[in-house]
């Protein structure tokens, strides 16, 4: 099995290859992904979707959409 190390809101995270960025989230936060309060940001501010893949190296955080 092949393994890749991500960076998820500063903490390392050792997972298998192949999983995606849902896979970092808990159920509740899946939810408010969904419901638009949060997004998932890599290291560029760029948000990345749920069913994206996963990279060995990749850094994302979980933050507050701004309320319009």
């Amino acid at each position: 099995m092949s393994l890749i190390r991500v960076d998820f809101n500063g903490e390392e995270r050792v997972l298998a290859a192949g999983l995606r960025v849902r896979s970092l989230l808990t159920h509740d936060q899946i939810e408010q992904v969904q419901r638009g309060e949060f997004a998932v940001l890599d290291a560029r501010g760029r948000e990345r979707g749920l069913d994206g893949a996963l990279t060995d190296g990749l850094s994302l955080r979980l933050a507050p959409r701004p309320r319009a």
